[in-house]
């Protein structure tokens, strides 16, 4: 059983930010689901998981040079994903109001 345990360990060790800012991304989706501010789309919410793994993983990366525990950086991961995503929302809502699309 081992053997067969080894490698799913190891990707989980490999891509431990990407989990919890992908949570933090569907956490934010299904807020905003809730909310009625967004209306359900696949696109949609293949999207915002990709936006929040990024930024998760740059938080999680910034973290975890600075030396801190897995436990901190598995949290700014999640945390990286919940808000990248307001802040990536943020900077659609201010570039289409400067250039007067709606």
């Amino acid at each position: 059983m081992k053997p067969f345990l080894e490698p799913i360990m190891q990707f989980f060790r490999d891509y431990e930010l990407l989990i919890p800012a992908a949570a933090g991304g569907l956490v934010d989706y299904m807020n905003k689901l809730y909310r009625g501010t967004s209306v359900w789309s696949v696109l949609g919410f293949f999207v915002h998981l990709a936006s929040a793994i990024f930024f998760g993983w740059l938080t999680g990366s910034l973290v975890e040079g600075l030396d801190y525990s897995h436990q901190a950086v598995a949290s700014a991961g999640g945390i990286g994903g919940f808000l990248g995503t307001r802040v990536a929302d943020l900077a659609v809502a201010v570039t289409s109001k400067l250039s007067g699309t709606k």
